[in-house]
């Protein structure tokens, strides 16, 4: 046993499988066969005689039970009509023959040298079956066929016990699926199994473990040769008794547990043959396939077995032996799986229907009614977990079983709720609506008064009444009602909902004539189908038309006022066959395949689409050649189109649905690409890039597993893509041009982590880079690329960049850093930049002498140098990876560039935010400060017109729709038109006619400003930022104190993008004030921006200090946390946009930093707590400034007392004063000068703070620190007991590690370790760094 134990480890990955793996090597062959020999002769031995108190299982008659040598057919294997049933009643006795009876299985039917031959068998088949997996000194096909020859009919008796066991322990251990055996060994394996199972067919604990040892002969067999005659005579014998335990199971001859035995046996051979080509069972000469027979367990009488069938048919939907590229089982052909799907929801009806019986127990009743759900409502889970192409038929199963089988709704939703969660849908609803439309449409086509859409369980939907449901789903039920003539249904539904009919139709009118016009744009073609449909249609078309309907002028205003919907309907009904006829559509078949599952009705395929696309246009009034040319009328039609296709698609997570929606959007924008040259009523160049984005932003969302169609979908957008490019270079001159870098960018790493569609990929770029190389609008661009990657399949690519690029000669690394800087990238695609991040990297390391030089300008000038904009530049596209596609390898790549240029002091550099420069720009190109806003905004709506979250699209078109119709953007409009920027050219589609100019909604109420006099609004309150700043921006926009038209147009994009919440608040706040005539809005915004600012250093106090400090309250906590670095930075751009806009025409450039009445200590310390050194340091000196100023006008106004004052004050100096002025309101203004000064790199300034005058401990403290005299600032920390602990703990470390003293620093530390449960973050990065330098692992691993 120890030998077989130790052996077993071989196959394991396990700590002892080395001395497994010696331990198999020292076998000996002759060792090996001396067992075999012990074997033999054990068999000889008889061991405990049979008559001794046993039964003889074999009856009156042995030779009626033994099988006939001619190996007669399974029907008579089992054939003995003495067998009683074996009733589910009595199935606690499992040996029904005789009381008392022992069964071989027992072990007291074994003796010790039994028990001895069978462990050593056990350790021969071990050995025979993992010497596959090493090198040994003897063979194991001597030791198989050496076994197998112990089961030889001359020595081997299967009455008795001991062969018994020995042939049950060959089944199971000789066999395994890692060391197959040759199909002549397992037909020698089988040939004594007929008899064993005849001999012992009325003991059904023998007959259970036959069974159960019969799994791994299952996997053998079906990897043997197909061909082989006796693979095909081993498969027979297999088969043979399998069929009998069948018939024995159909006729209630066996207990549960051989029938769940059988159930496994079963399960492993559709797992071996899943297409049934040979696990056929021949039962009254009448063959029938595993996978038709296995169905019929769902219908057992014993719970056990029909919920483990319910559990185990995924082998009829699922090959789970293959598996594909992304780990999945390789799903089963359609037909077979629908086949399936049919037999097992007859049967698992049929166990509903077989509940009663003539003596059945009222009770037994009712638990076999819950058990016949339970299995129902399990066998319908596993079908929507592993067949996509059956999911809608299930589900509407379970809807039937409702009506049918009383399943109680609450035990569904369960159900339902698990499987939503597994497929990733936000609730039930979302999930059950999806496939609504299919569930009503199969509801309402039942013939039976029953099935009316009243009756529909619309509780699975989460709906609490009919109403209810009416209500929410009445645009999905009415277009299916009406295209059936219910009528009168539909009159009822409104009433039910409080409408009015034909109101009701109206609103459903889009896709009511979805399901009306396809019939009327193809010709039938003969099929009888399809005219009936046509004939059905026309009818329903008629009914509409009548006055007392919608009537026909009302139906022509909804087809030209809804065209856009009904053509988006209308494309979503688009199901492009797999087999499409190349007339048909092929190009788009070529993505589809025949398991992917069938959208809702109605769907039609794409020529069917296309043809009533130009019945519409030829319906329509302007007669104009096709659709398309139609919708130029109205160019904003494309972007609705377009937008409610992405919609579609980002709001599934089914990713069959998505792949649908992109064979759509491929649809309609080829259509689109075949009249670009006509200019889409001048919405190309809107298109073209809508277009291009979008896909570029599917391609780079793409999934970190890949299975077929997604690598079908991304073959799809590249087709498109490809489609879009050609067609921009053919016929749009410069439009590619501004979009190459991103298109490239992206494309690289999907063409190196693919090689699928690699050669797709590279057909693309070769025709971007090297067929386009002289074009005079894609040159420039291609020479602005970054390198293609150094692979040989990038080859010829990266030579004909290189030579554009180095036409004029090489770089200088100043010239590769300018360019790398020109680029400019989508803050959602940073994975764009990085093969440019890459040969960056190789610059900056070829190129050290020069980077010398530029870091020497660097020290000089830091506000002007490369250096620092290409650090932030990095530091920036770090900031953009995070959470996006790529992250890993973007952080990587910027890390390897950083530690190129080395460490550099950004304490010393103060730089330029991005909304600046964009305020900058404004004001350079415009002088009326109402245009430069509209500026502003149109510049942050264009961009949001590219962003991946649709939502932030959607909400960009309608803030665009309304800026553009206002005065203010007619006038913009005109004013900057010749200015030459691109941006114009792409909001073209969305100008309205100048007739038409947007009137602003009055405000009901007037404007008040207590409306912001809320505490809690101006302050987080244990909530998010995004959070936080969307409910400010959103109340300020309803306060009705911004009276900028353009601004109060924004609040739907600010609603769904924080970033532009971030950037407007400025802007609100500064309108605002404008329009401040009494200054009641001045008082109130400044009250409670000062005490943000006033909670900011509360924040800032308490982050220093070890514990945190007393607050009054819970809520102020919660302000505490909430007020992230995020938060202070976003109030602190308000002052500082603020500080830069000219107050008053006479009022002086101080005057401009109060247009709020701000306590600018404040302000610094917050500014100093976000790392904004410079910032802080201005702030500082303007409070500074303004308490002088106060100081000066307190004396002009008191003469008197002038001499008086200047003499008291004489003797202090300005610091000091101004130190204790600001006590006043607990901050120390020296202590902040210090630090920044610190910070900034300019310790000496520190004696300019009063340093040198030592008026404070901290003070002190400070200048022994920059004299580096740290024996004193150690005695200052150990003394001043003023100091917060932890203060004084972080001087102490870093004043004991400067001075050398490492032993007592560690010391030190653990203490600190012992004392203290909680760190602030400043003192526990300090603890961390001394503990690391002073090489004190152990002591810091709860830190970091």
């Amino acid at each position: 046993m120890q030998c077989t134990k130790c052996l077993c480890n071989c196959t394991k990955n396990s700590a002892n499988k080395m001395v497994s793996n010696l331990f198999l090597r020292l076998l000996t062959s002759k060792f090996i066969n001396d067992l075999l020999d012990i074997c033999k002769n054990l068999m000889t031995f008889t061991g405990k005689p049979s008559e001794l108190g046993e039964v003889d299982l074999v009856g009156n008659d042995p030779e009626e039970s033994i099988m006939e040598a001619d190996n007669q057919v399974s029907d008579d294997l089992f054939d003995d009509h003495s067998v009683t049933d074996v009733s589910d009643t009595n199935e606690s006795g499992e040996m029904q023959n005789v009381t008392g009876a022992v069964s071989p299985l027992a072990e007291e039917q074994l003796t010790k040298q039994d028990l001895l031959h069978l462990e050593i068998l056990r350790f021969l088949c071990i050995c025979a079956t993992t010497v596959q997996i090493q090198t040994v000194s003897f063979r194991a096909s001597d030791i198989q066929r050496k076994l197998l020859m112990l089961i030889d009919g001359s020595i081997f008796d299967s009455a008795k016990p001991l062969h018994l066991h020995m042939y049950l322990l060959l089944l199971k251990e000789l066999p395994v699926e890692e060391n197959l055996l040759p199909v002549d060994e397992v037909l020698k394996l089988l040939i004594p199994l007929s008899d064993v199972c005849s001999l012992y067919r009325r003991d059904q604990d023998v007959c259970k473990e036959i069974l159960s040892n019969l799994l791994p002969i299952a996997v053998s067999l079906a990897q043997s040769s197909a061909h082989s005659e006796e693979t095909r005579i081993a498969q027979g014998r297999f088969l043979t008794v399998v069929g009998a335990f069948w018939k024995l199971a159909q006729g209630k001859r066996c207990t549960a547990p051989v029938r769940v035995a059988l159930l496994n046996c079963m399960k492993a051979l559709l797992e071996a043959d899943p297409y049934s080509k040979w696990a056929i069972l021949n039962v009254k000469n009448e063959d029938l396939p595993v996978s038709e027979v296995f169905p019929h367990f769902l219908a057992d009488s014993h719970h056990q077995v029909s919920i483990l069938a319910a559990k185990s048919i995924t082998s009829l939907f699922q090959d789970v032996k293959q598996r594909d590229s992304s780990g999945l089982s390789k799903p089963l052909p359609l037909e077979l799986q629908q086949k399936a799907f049919e037999n097992v929801y007859l049967r698992v009806q049929e166990g509903m229907g077989n509940l009663f019986s003539d003596d059945a127990n009222p009770e037994d009743v009712l638990d076999k009614q819950c058990n016949r759900k339970a299995v129902l409502l399990m066998l319908i889970t596993m079908v929507l977990c592993c067949s996509p192409v059956c999911e809608k038929q299930a589900l509407f199963a379970i809807c039937q079983s409702v009506k049918e089988n009383g399943l109680e709704p609450h035990l569904v939703k369960k159900v339902l709720k698990k499987v939503s969660d597994i497929f990733g849908y936000k609730n039930i609803e979302d999930f059950m609506t999806s496939h609504l439309d299919y569930l009503v449409v199969e509801w309402l086509k039942i013939k039976d008064s029953g099935y009316s859409l009243s009756a529909f369980p619309y509780v699975l939907l989460n709906y609490t009444d009919l109403e209810e449901f009416y209500r929410s789903c009445y645009k999905v039920l009415v277009p299916h009602l009406v295209i059936r003539s219910q009528f009168e249904d539909v009159k009822s539904l409104a009433s039910k909902i409080g409408k009015d009919w034909r109101q009701v139709l109206a609103d459903c009118f889009p896709k009511i004539l979805v399901n009306i016009l396809p019939h009327f744009a193809y010709e039938s073609h003969g099929q009888r189908e399809v005219a009936e449909q046509r004939e059905t249609a026309s009818k329903v078309y008629d009914v509409l038309k009548d006055e007392n309907c919608l009537g026909k002028q009302q139906i022509d205003s909804l087809s030209h006022n809804n065209l856009s919907e009904i053509v988006v309907e209308l494309l979503m009904t688009l199901h492009e066959p797999p087999n499409a006829k190349a007339e048909e559509g092929s190009h788009l078949s070529k993505y589809v395949r025949e398991l992917d599952p069938v959208p809702n009705p109605p769907h039609f395929p794409s020529y069917v689409i296309k043809a009533t696309l130009d019945h519409i246009s030829n319906c329509h009034k302007s007669k104009l050649k096709s659709l398309i040319a139609v919708l130029s009328k109205s160019p904003d039609s494309f972007q609705k189109i377009l937008l409610a296709l992405c919609k579609h698609a980002s709001d599934t997570n089914n990713i069959y649905k998505k792949h649908r929606v992109l064979i759509i959007y491929h649809f309609f924008v080829s259509l689109l690409l075949k009249e670009i040259k006509d200019g889409l009523g001048g919405a190309w160049a809107f298109v073209l890039r809508d277009v291009i984005y979008t896909l570029i932003h599917h391609i780079s969302s793409r999934p970190p597993v890949f299975r077929d169609i997604s690598m079908r979908s991304l073959s799809l957008c590249c087709d498109l893509l490809q489609r879009v490019c050609h067609t921009a270079v053919t016929c749009c001159n410069d439009a590619l041009e501004s979009h190459l870098h991103v298109i490239v960018g992206t494309l690289i790493p999907l063409a190196v982590d693919q090689p699928k569609i690699q050669p797709q990929i590279l057909g693309l770029l070769k025709y971007l880079v090297i067929d386009n190389k002289d074009n005079e609008y894609l040159y420039q661009a291609i020479k602005r690329l970054d390198p293609f990657p150094e692979y040989p399949a990038f080859e010829e690519l990266r030579t004909t960049q290189l030579k554009i690029k180095y036409s004029k000669g090489p770089y200088s690394l100043l010239e590769e850093i300018n360019r790398f800087l020109s680029v400019s990238v989508c803050d959602s695609l940073p994975l764009t930049r990085l093969e440019g991040l890459y040969d960056l990297r190789k610059q900056l390391e070829q190129y050290k002498d020069q980077m010398k030089d530029l870091l020497k300008i660097f020290q000089e000038k830091p506000e002007d140098s490369v250096m620092v904009k290409l650090v932030v530049s990095l530091l920036q596209l770090s900031k953009m990876a995070v959470n996006h596609a790529g992250e890993k390898a973007v952080l990587e790549a910027v890390g390897s560039c950083l530690g190129e240029i080395g460490p550099m002091d950004f304490s010393t550099i103060a730089l330029q935010h991005a909304e600046n420069a964009l305020d900058s720009k404004a004001v350079d190109l415009l002088e009326d400060r109402k245009l430069q806003w509209v500026f502003i905004m149109l510049t942050q709506i264009n961009t949001a017109l590219t962003d991946n979250c649709i939502d932030v699209r959607s909400a960009a078109v309608s803030c665009l729709k309304n800026i553009l119709a206002t005065n203010s953007g007619s006038e913009f409009w005109e004013v900057y038109k010749n200015k030459g920027d691109p941006m114009l050219i792409y909001l073209q589609p969305f100008r309205m006619s100048k007739k038409k100019v947007l009137a602003m909604p009055a405000n009901d109420s007037e404007a008040s400003s207590e409306t912001l006099d809320d505490t809690n609004l101006w302050i987080p309150l244990g909530e998010s930022h995004e959070t936080w700043i969307k409910n400010l921006t959103r109340s300020i926009l309803d306060s009705g104190g911004v009276q900028n038209e353009v601004l109060q147009l924004m609040k739907p994009l600010c609603e769904v993008k924080t970033d532009l919440s971030q950037t407007l608040l400025p802007y609100l706040i500064h309108d605002i004030l404008l329009h401040d005539s009494n200054e009641s809005w001045r008082n109130i915004l400044s009250v409670h921006v000062r005490k943000f600012f006033t909670a900011c250093c509360r924040f800032a106090s308490s982050s220093r200090s070890a514990t945190p400090p007393n607050s009054d309250s819970e809520q102020e906590t919660h302000v505490l946390r909430s007020l992230d670095k995020v938060s202070r930075r976003t109030m602190l751009a308000v002052v500082d946009y603020l500080r830069r806009q000219k107050r008053s025409v006479s009022g002086t450039v101080f005057d401009d930093s109060f247009w709020l009445d701000l306590n600018y200590l404040e302000v610094a310390v917050a500014a100093q707590s976000c790392a904004a050194h410079f910032t802080a340091l201005l702030y500082a000196e303007i409070y500074a400034d303004k308490i002088n100023i106060d100081k000066q006008q307190e004396r002009s106004s008191f003469k008197a007392a002038k001499s008086l004052t200047f003499e008291e004050e004489s003797e202090k100096s300005a610091i000091a004063i101004l130190n204790e002025k600001s006590k006043e309101t607990g901050i120390s203004l020296q202590d902040l000068l210090m630090d920044i000064y610190k910070s900034i790199g300019e310790p000496d300034s520190l004696y300019g703070c009063g340093g040198g005058r030592m008026l404070q401990p901290l003070a002190r403290i400070r200048t022994y620190e920059h004299e580096a005299v740290w024996d004193k600032a150690l005695l200052t920390y150990d003394l001043e007991a003023t100091l917060s602990p932890s203060t004084r703990q972080a001087g102490i470390i870093e004043a004991l590690q400067n001075f050398g003293l490492c032993h007592t620093l560690s010391m030190y530390l653990k203490g600190l370790e012992h004392e203290n449960t909680e760190w602030c973050a400043e003192l526990q990065e300090i603890r961390y760094q001394a503990a690391w330098r002073n090489m004190q692992w152990d002591s810091i691993s709860s830190v970091k």
